[in-house]
């Protein structure tokens, strides 16, 4: 009822187009509000079990087309009754639907994309909620093993372009105008594993994907193969996804494939696994907006919000590879990529509670001396706070007064920047907001960032098979130091899936003997609540090959 989310500056999923240096970022504009409804109908089944018998999916698949059909000529007989009456408007009829399925109706939704007497384009959009593709996940009859094996092999034929015995182009694919997204409930779901949900072989990545809820933006859940239904962050996240598939001006699904599956992807999937996987480049472009500096004329910038400049006497440099921020002070640090990068630690990460643009802003600036351009220094300095990427977070703790907090809120932003991303530049900048002004309640204790120039391989460790199977007898201990990397990566020789493992994390110290406080201050506080006060809570990110985070 409230319309589409509200806009936020996390960097958001990214549909990609193109191979190798060809790639490109594809990009639309999403609607800022809902001008249409969607019309829901449902299909019952009455029950039966699909799921054992091919026979009655074929059945099932029958009276979805028929469905299909009847459902678009009822739109067209009541625009007709309406205009013998003197009372039709003039507006496009509905020429296709869009099919939602679970479990087997999941894969009857795609059986019924193939079946010979559906009309043309009566389907061009299938999100399906754990359901099997790849095959059943029981096949008690050889008839429901064929129909798998017959309906994917019709997808696959669907996905080619048509041509004559002479092999020269006669149409497109049949199936070139059809998205696809399968979203999977994950480690919970006892009933169909994840890899039977993979659309790999059957639909192109052009034309769809998998994703499981435990990856899905707003939800980082996985659930229970009924429970996926009725789960109230996904179906939340869903509602908003299929009212964006609308066009405000037809008041119907959008026609163009390429926009439908980057509306799904932008909806659905999380920014972290192309941040962390490196499944695409970054790419900093030079043509994103500045940051307007002190005697310099205001340049447009991504952050809606108007800072004032800082003054240079307020700015902080910092001579240490790691820097920690613990309030909303109003000053900019500089950080020197050359000095603080070196030693193979090039790579630059940022960890904060702080939201981008209203709390916080990272710019990169270039070298005066060393540039070949003609324009002013503050005309070449690039924001990349768009950049940082929305991770799951736990509310943060209220204050009773102000000044009260305890305990640090859990990071809920990360912008990770390769070699690449800083070449040509010599500066790194931090720009933190002024703690807002106390109205009417105290402020949320949200008032920390991190950032660190790290070497990955410092911060790379293989647990091993034998640690793993002694770990159920003795807990295996591993110390990091405190000056370790920010993103430590633990990957393990047996699948978590088969051996699945508890990691908890205890903060051994936090620089609290070196940090120049007179041992009368911290009075009778023991270490572990100033660590608390000084350092997130811990947070660990996972990824599987089958499920994705």
């Amino acid at each position: 009822q409230g319309g589409p989310f509200e806009r936020t500056f996390y960097q958001e999923a990214s549909l990609f187009r193109g191979e190798g240096e060809d790639t490109e970022s594809v990009e639309y504009d999403l609607s800022s509000q809902y001008s249409n409804r969607l019309d829901w109908f449902a299909v019952d089944l009455e029950g039966e079990h699909s799921a054992m018998d091919g026979r009655i999916l074929e059945e099932h698949t029958e009276y979805v087309v028929y469905a299909i059909h009847r459902i678009l000529d009822q739109y067209k007989e009541s625009h007709d009754t309406r205009e013998r009456e003197g009372a039709a408007a003039s507006i496009d009829l509905p020429r296709s639907v869009i099919l939602v399925g679970h479990s087997m109706g999941g894969f009857v939704a795609r059986a019924a994309a193939v079946h010979p007497r559906l009309r043309k384009s009566a389907v061009q959009t299938i999100l399906t909620l754990s359901s099997p593709h790849q095959s059943p996940p029981l096949a008690l009859q050889p008839s429901l093993g064929h129909y798998f094996a017959r309906v994917n092999q019709e997808w696959k034929k669907g996905y080619e372009v048509q041509t004559s015995p002479g092999g020269s182009y006669v149409a497109d694919p049949l199936l070139s105008g059809v998205v696809v997204v399968s979203i999977a409930g994950g480690y919970n779901d006892y009933q169909v594993r994840s890899k039977l949900e993979s659309l790999d072989g059957i639909v192109p990545a052009s034309h769809g994907f998998m994703i499981s809820s435990t990856s899905m933006k707003n939800v980082w859940l996985s659930m229970e193969h009924q429970a996926i239904l009725w789960c109230n962050q996904l179906v939340v996240q869903v509602s908003h996804t299929l009212l964006s598939l609308v066009d405000s001006k037809t008041g119907q699904p959008f026609s163009d494939t390429q926009k439908r599956l980057w509306i799904l992807t932008r909806m659905l999937q999380s920014a972290l696994a192309q941040s962390f996987n490196g499944v695409t480049p970054m790419k900093i472009s030079n043509a994103l907006p500045m940051l307007a500096s002190k005697g310099s004329e205001s340049q447009t910038s991504s952050c809606p919000m108007d800072w004032r400049d800082d003054a240079l006497d307020r700015d902080l440099y910092i001579q240490t590879s790691t820097v920690t921020i613990l309030a909303m002070d109003g000053r900019r640090r500089w950080l020197d990529i050359e000095l603080l990068g070196s030693d193979g630690k090039n790579h630059f990460i940022f960890v904060t509670n702080l939201a981008p643009c209203s709390g916080v802003r990272l710019h990169l600036w270039p070298e005066k001396e060393k540039s070949n351009s003609n324009l002013p220094v503050c005309e070449r300095v690039v924001e990349v706070t768009s950049k940082m990427v929305l991770i799951p977070a736990g509310p943060a703790p209220k204050q009773s007064e102000p000044g009260s907090q305890t305990e640090q809120a859990p990071p809920s932003a990360v912008l990770k920047l390769e070699p690449e991303d800083m070449h040509g530049f010599r500066f790194l900048t931090i720009s933190v907001a002024p703690r807002e002004a106390v109205s009417g309640r105290p402020p949320v204790a949200v008032s920390m960032a991190v950032g660190q120039f790290f070497n990955p391989n410092e911060g790379a460790m293989e647990v091993s098979s034998q640690s793993m199977l002694l770990s159920t007898y003795w807990a295996k201990e591993i110390f990091l130091k405190e000056d370790h990397p920010l993103a430590y990566n633990l990957s393990f020789a047996i699948s978590l899936g088969l051996l699945p493992i508890t990691l908890s994390l205890k903060t051994a110290g936090c620089g609290i003997k070196t940090s120049g406080l007179p041992d009368g201050e911290t009075g009778d506080l023991d270490k572990d609540k100033l660590c608390k006060l000084r350092c997130f809570p811990p947070v660990a990110l996972a990824w599987d090959s089958a499920s994705g985070l």
